[in-house]
This record gives C-alpha cells, structure tokens and sequence, in this order.
C-alpha cells in the first residue's frame, strides 16, 4: 500500500440525471444542491491556482486559506453537511450511499431481475426436506419461454396463441411442466441475506394455491416462520449455475451450521404444539363413540370423513387370551403409528 492512495486526485462527478437542473418561466430555475456545491468548489479551485501562481510575490497565508476553504467545501460534499442561511442543506455522497432510500438501493439493488418470483412461505410438513411446493400460478410464468419453446413445433400457432394456450391450465400443460420440474432447482432467498445460509436451492414440486410451501424444519438456517415471511425465487439458466446450486446450494448440503457445526435441524414449537394436539384426549366427545377391532378400519372411517381426529372410539385390544377395550382418540392413535408413543 502506498501513503498517496488515503488522497483524493480526481473529485467524482455525479451524472447529470442525478442532480437535475429545470428551467421554469419567468427566467426561473430549479437546481439541485449538487450543482452549487460544485460550482463553489470550482471556483475555489481556480483561486488556489492564482494563489500558487503569485506564491513568490505574496504571504503564503493566502495559499493556507485557501486549501483550508477547498478541503472544507471537498469535505461537505463526500462526508458532512453544508448549512444554508435558508436551512437548506448541501447535497453529500454519504447521503447517496446509505439509508433504506438510497440510490444504490434504488439504482443497483431494486432491479428487477428476469425469471424470478416472490412469495408468501406457508408450511408443509408432507414434503421432503430438500423440497419446495412451488405455486401453479408462479411455476407457470417462470417456466412459460420454455413451455412455448416445447410448443414450437407445431407451425400453425403463433407465440401468442402459445401463451394464450399455457395460460388456459389445460392437463397438456401441466404434464409438460411436471417434466420440466423434474430435473431442475430453484434458488430461495430470503432477506436480509446475512450469510451464505439464506440463498438455498431447492427442487420444486407443483402446489396449488398462491404461497411457497416450506418444510418446517428449514426454517432455522433462514431465520424464518411462517407469521407473512416472504422469500424470493430465482431460476438458474446457465450449466454452471445449474451445477452449482445443485452441488454447493442444494439444501441437504447446508444441514450443518458452518459457524458452530450444529445441527440446523432444530426442534421448532410447531411441531411441539402438534404433538401436544395429537395427544389430547377431550371427553366431551363421549356420545356416538364407536367400537373397531382394528386400526385399519378406524382409518377407513377416518379417510372418509366419517370420523374427525378428535373423536373417541373403543379399540379391541387382546393381550394373552384377554380381550380388553381401550377407550382413545383418532389423535392418539395416528401418534402412536408414527412416532411408538403409547
């Protein structure tokens, strides 16, 4: 490193769209603060040249004033603020790169970026970890260039009538994206990104509805829950991005915490507040319980809305020769088939 680099050579000048300069009427003109900030600057500038042109003739006092009073102007326009006998204030750069209201925010951050979507997250315990329950409504917009691109070999219809056609939710083209969900991934993010944990690939599977639906258990490396939390859904196109996030950003790859080597796999209260509901067992149920012999039949009756999960039935139970009734509920027997509690 060099000791000259801390010095500023050349001062940046804003384009011209950013500190605009309106004529009105009336020989009238609407400035921006920048554009006086620099033309002091200018004009203090070219003093300190005349200065150091009769610097043998004159007291370098002069020349000191004049440095001072340039550094000073250079300082309110990169860093403080200038006050005006108006109270207005002096346009400065510190002002343009920081805040929600920034330009680089708005500039650089804010574009809109093709093949992407954004979402409401709902959560869905039935699918895979390193799945996502991607919405029909966005699936079909960000994969629409390639369901047109399959459509392509039928002549007779134009681009319009083929996105006039996916668009109609036809059983042709849901097949057609089914196979197209098959072997792709889609990259979720969610902000603030702070690390490399909060932009993670997943494989989508077609959902209905209009929300993203997540597994629960990923929620703790995205900091996330499920009170209105949104993620954004990027598609890669390239074979390297696709590469990467199938290798480097794929979901089962990030079950470890690079910062502590925990397990991100955390107990959440979701699940704690399901079991506690699988569990309850409410007698003000106790009219019309029925008798079964076996759980197949409960859940016969069960999957035919028959019976409810909070139902109390009797359940035939036979232990060395003895036949005993026990009295439970539909809750606590889907409990007790997947997790052994009795």
């Amino acid at each position: 490193y060099k000791p000259n680099w801390i010095f500023l050579d050349l001062l940046p000048i804003l384009p011209a769209g950013l500190r605009p300069y309106f004529y009105i009427n009336n020989s009238t003109y609407i400035i921006s603060t920048i554009n006086e900030n620099y033309r002091l600057i200018i004009l203090k500038n070219n003093k300190l040249k005349y200065w150091l042109y009769l610097r043998n003739n004159i007291f370098f006092i002069f020349e000191i004033i004049e440095k001072r009073l340039l550094q000073q102007l250079i300082d309110y326009l990169l860093i403080n603020k200038l006050i005006l006998k108006n109270n207005n204030t002096f346009f400065n750069f510190s002002k343009t790169f920081q805040g929600k209201y920034s330009t680089i925010k708005y500039k650089l951050l804010g574009k809109r970026v093709d093949f992407s979507g954004r979402s409401v997250i709902t959560v869905n315990p039935s699918i895979i970890y390193n799945n996502i329950g991607l919405p029909y409504y966005i699936s079909i917009n960000l994969f629409k260039p390639f369901l047109i691109n399959i459509l392509k070999y039928n002549s007779k219809l134009n681009i319009i009538f083929k996105s006039l056609l996916i668009n109609k939710n036809l059983f042709i083209i849901q097949k057609f994206l089914n196979r197209l969900l098959q072997n792709q991934f889609i990259i979720i993010n969610r902000a603030p990104t702070l690390h490399r944990m909060n932009l993670q690939s997943f494989k989508p599977l077609l959902t209905e509805g209009y929300s993203l639906k997540f597994y629960p258990l990923g929620c703790t490396s995205f900091n996330a829950d499920f009170d209105g939390d949104q993620m954004s859904i990027f598609l890669p196109l390239i074979k390297t991005s696709k590469f990467e996030s199938n290798i480097n950003l794929n979901f089962d790859k990030n079950i470890i915490s690079p910062s502590n080597n925990k397990n991100l796999f955390s107990n959440l209260q979701y699940y704690k507040l399901g079991i506690n509901t699988l569990l309850i067992l409410n007698y003000n149920n106790e009219l019309n319980i029925f008798y079964f012999n076996s759980i197949e039949k409960i859940y016969e009756y069960y999957n035919n809305n028959i019976l409810f999960i909070f139902n109390l039935v009797w359940i035939k139970y036979i232990n060395n020769n003895n036949i005993f009734y026990i009295l439970t509920s539909i809750n606590r027997i889907i409990i007790n088939l997947y997790m052994y509690i009795y």
